[in-house]
């Protein structure tokens, strides 16, 4: 079942799982442990099924004589019950059904909270992981991507990606426990019948085959409509004056509706295609259950069973079928899953190819040199080309010009936030391409076209990112006149 995408998202697990490897090994023994148990408790029946009916079966001799047809007369004869002992056989039954219940409660708690803790670690990794792999992207992958796309793949497609170790660890190993161990009680009493079984479950993998991959399809495209949706929203809130200066509200409200609806649309999709896995599974259930129950008949009928055996044989069987159904079902969940996975992984497999410098910027000392700049965004349209000029130190330099001409991207190439397409910059003799971009950056002071606050206090937005001393603070607050704006404040 591991198609080639699923395949393309192992090294993401494998890289935040990795790290937790004793508590997903932890996780999936206590899961195990718990499906193992849960297939295990409902053979303390056994010895009352034995009493009711009176079979007068022998005990197996060894552990390996051991089969449904003398389960419950070894059962009796291992705790000292006597034949036909209907209420101490019932007192038995009680007490280790009781005994099955609290060993599994705990345990299938401490499982979960496992589970939980493990999968809100590897989301918090995951969602810090990407947000600093962005911060390595250049400016052009910003200028190009949606805001709210990236926020939405930051949150719902990271979070839906680290819940799919949910659907492998509670799912999967719980279920193939169940399976495993179910399928041994019964191929132990026949094979033959257990190996017919066997068979008759390769349905549910016929219905994982027909609903994955459109699950995967749709799940993709829901991710990618509600990142569009998101993009939307977010431009109505920082747009917000400009909407109500043209009074536009109505216009924008049809706008987000209209991707409202969208998202809607592909989340209806995804929801039909999932559902038609229940009703598709409650069918194959139904022919696989009908078969065993002319294979118990058949089975009585030849001595094969016993009344007893045939009752486990026929409820085990039976009770297959859930382990089974849910065990395939869960990678249809796991298909769903990588639609948002690989939106992440999409993310990682970005790079910023822009040359990586080592010379480490010291003060300007002299001027920065710009020769035959030229700058295209898009291949065959230059936004500038052959600019020239210099700037000395201490100068004041304005660039003056009509609104597209270039002045920010101008701005921008020296910041080096692009490089340029022709031509060189040179800062105190030395191609800016040469040096670290970080070290670079941090002898620039810059005033941006955008007035823009971060959700901090007015002391972290002031200094952000420089050393701060308190002489450096106070210089700023009044070269800005914020002063008075400032004491005005509650907190000051």
């Amino acid at each position: 079942m591991l198609r080639a995408d699923f395949k393309a998202s192992l090294p993401l697990f494998k890289r935040f799982l990795l790290p937790h490897w004793r508590g997903v090994l932890l996780m999936a023994a206590g899961s195990f442990l718990v499906g193992t148990l849960l297939s295990l408790r409902p053979l303390v029946i056994a010895p009352a099924l034995d009493a009711f009916m009176e079979t007068h079966a022998e005990p197996a001799g060894s552990l390996r004589e051991l089969t449904l047809n003398n389960l419950g007369p070894t059962l009796s004869s291992s705790l000292g019950l006597a034949e036909g002992d209907i209420l101490g056989a019932g007192m038995v039954v009680v007490v280790l059904f009781i005994v099955f219940t609290v060993i599994i409660i705990p345990l299938d708690i401490a499982t979960y909270w496992l589970l939980a803790r493990v999968r809100m670690d590897i989301r918090n990794e995951l969602t810090i992981a990407v947000h600093r792999h962005l911060l390595t992207l250049p400016l052009a992958y910003f200028q190009r991507a949606q805001t709210g796309d990236l926020v939405s793949r930051m949150t719902f497609d990271v979070t839906k990606t680290a819940a799919g170790l949910d659907r492998i660890a509670q799912g999967i190993l719980n279920s193939a426990a169940q399976i495993i161990v179910t399928l041994a009680i019964l191929f132990i009493t026949d094979p033959l019948f257990t190996t017919a079984l066997l068979g008759l479950g390769l349905f549910h993998m016929l219905v994982t085959r027909l609903i994955g991959h459109r699950v995967r399809d749709k799940a993709r495209a829901v991710a990618e409509t509600r990142g569009s949706m998101s993009a939307t929203v977010l431009e109505t809130f920082v747009s917000i004056r400009l909407i109500k200066s043209f009074a536009a509200e109505n216009h924008d409200a049809g706008r987000v509706a209209r991707s409202v609806r969208t998202v809607g649309s592909a989340v209806r999709r995804l929801a039909v295609t999932k559902f038609l896995d229940g009703p598709m599974r409650f069918f194959v259930d139904a022919i696989i259950t009908s078969v065993i129950l002319m294979m118990v008949f058949y089975a009585v009928s030849e001595g094969r069973l016993t009344l007893p055996a045939a009752g486990l044989f026929f409820f085990l069987a039976q009770r297959l079928n859930a382990p089974m159904a849910r065990f395939f079902g869960q990678f249809v969940g796991i298909q769903d899953m990588l639609g948002s996975a690989e939106r992440v992984n999409y993310i990682f497999s970005t790079h910023n190819d822009m040359k990586r410098g080592t010379k480490k910027a010291e003060d300007l000392r002299d001027s920065i040199v710009l020769k035959d700049v030229g700058f295209q965004y898009e291949k065959d349209r230059s936004v500038l080309d052959g600019i020239s000029f210099t700037v000395k130190r201490g100068e004041t330099v304005a660039l003056v010009g009509s609104s597209g001409a270039g002045k920010s991207t101008l701005a921008d190439l020296i910041l080096r936030l692009h490089d340029a397409t022709t031509g060189s910059i040179y800062y105190d003799g030395t191609d800016i391409r040469e040096f670290r971009q970080r070290s670079f950056r941090q002898k620039f002071g810059v005033v941006a076209q955008e007035c823009l606050l971060f959700n901090e206090s007015i002391r972290n937005n002031i200094v952000f990112n420089s050393p701060e001393t308190e002489e450096r603070l106070q210089h700023a607050i009044w070269v800005a006149n914020a002063e008075e704006f400032i004491e005005a404040q509650s907190k000051g």
